[in-house]
C-alpha cells in the first residue's frame, strides 16, 4: 500500500472509530458531541470567557491552527 493510501486508511478509521463522550462520560454519537462544543464555545464566548487550546511540539501547530480556525470561521 502507497504511503498516501495508508495515511488516508489511517485517517478514516481515526475519525470513523472516534468516541465521543459528555463531562459525566457518557457516550455521544459525534454530531451531537459536536453540537455541543458549538454550543459551550458559543456560551464561554458571549459571557467573555477564554477557551485554551494547548499543545507540545506538533500538538501546538495543531492548537494554533485550531484556535485560529475557532477565530476565523466560528467568529470567537
Amino acid at each position: 500500500m502507497t504511503y498516501y493510501k495508508s495515511y488516508i486508511k489511517s485517517t478514516f478509521d481515526a475519525l470513523h472509530n472516534l468516541v465521543v463522550t459528555n463531562d459525566k462520560e457518557v457516550e455521544l454519537n459525534v454530531e451531537d458531541g459536536f453540537e455541543q462544543w458549538c454550543l459551550i464555545t458559543k456560551e464561554l464566548n458571549d459571557n467573555g470567557g477564554t477557551i485554551f487550546f494547548i499543545g507540545n511540539g506538533a500538538s501546538a501547530a495543531m492548537a494554533s491552527h485550531m484556535s485560529a480556525d475557532a477565530n476565523k470561521n466560528g467568529g470567537l
